[in-house]
């Protein structure tokens, strides 16, 4: 199931504007959760219940529209949370 999900991501992603570029894929023991490494940025937390599609796009609003040359120094950006996107 997360190896499904993991590839319809990497697929949407790669499908998408070039804003990064995708490191690794983590699956741990947050339940209904893959992570993404990017290249010298945050890691991104997925919510594999939801559409992959929404939550790239909810990404792409928040590093275009608020926090620009600051997303590489970001440690994480968790996008699990319905509308709410969360990020340190």
């Amino acid at each position: 199931e997360n190896i499904d999900y993991i590839i319809k991501l990497f697929y949407d992603i790669k499908n998408t504007e070039k804003l990064f570029t995708v490191e690794s894929f983590i699956v741990d023991d947050d339940v209904n959760t893959v992570k993404m490494a990017i290249s010298q940025g945050p890691k991104i937390y997925f919510n594999t219940e939801e559409d992959t599609i929404k939550q790239i796009n909810k990404l792409y609003v928040l590093i275009k529209e608020k926090l620009k040359d600051d997303f590489l120094k970001k440690e994480y950006i968790d996008l699990r949370y319905g509308d709410r996107v969360y990020y340190r």
